[in-house]
């Protein structure tokens, strides 16, 4: 396929059959880049599309760490494999979409705890015997169970820090 030679990293480097355009495992994802940059062809080409831009363009504007060969390489080698990168981008936005799906149901357990621990930390231990307080459950959501920190309401609060 191409030349291979090692960084300080002791990371190989494949060089591609286009000029300026390698490969390199665990540097993004092996997939296709700029040499010497993190800057992948699809990251290129997407500036060319959604901008509307020519190779000039996106050098002066985009990328002025590029070369115009650079771009040109970049955009002759989409044009080639872009099968390959279409469909590493659809793996990537599928891992993404599955990462934000896992965090999003981790969120409101976590985010509650959170609100539950910081608001206890802020009102004390002596702020749930005041009689006078709002019960929030370990998942963040108001109640009573049998799991949840007693946490005073905001009038308890006002009437504490007035008498202080």
């Amino acid at each position: 396929m191409g030349r291979t030679f090692a960084m300080a990293s002791e990371t190989q480097t494949i060089a591609t059959e286009y000029p300026h355009i390698v490969r390199t495992p665990r540097v993004v994802g092996g997939q296709a880049r700029i040499a010497g940059h993190r800057i992948r062809v699809r990251d290129v080409v997407a500036a060319r599309d959604c901008g509307n831009r020519s190779a000039e363009e996106i050098v002066s504007n985009v990328y002025p760490g590029l070369t115009r060969a650079e771009v040109y390489a970049a955009l002759a080698f989409y044009e080639d494999h872009r099968d390959e990168i279409e469909r590493e981008a659809e793996q990537e936005a599928e891992q993404v979409e599955r990462f934000s799906h896992l965090q999003r149901s981790k969120r409101p357990r976590l985010c509650g705890r959170l609100l539950a621990g910081v608001l206890l930390l802020i009102h004390g231990a002596s702020c749930s015997a005041s009689g006078s307080s709002q019960g929030v459950s370990q998942d963040g959501s108001p109640g009573s169970s049998a799991a949840s920190i007693r946490l005073p309401t905001a009038s308890a609060t006002r009437r504490q820090s007035c008498m202080a």
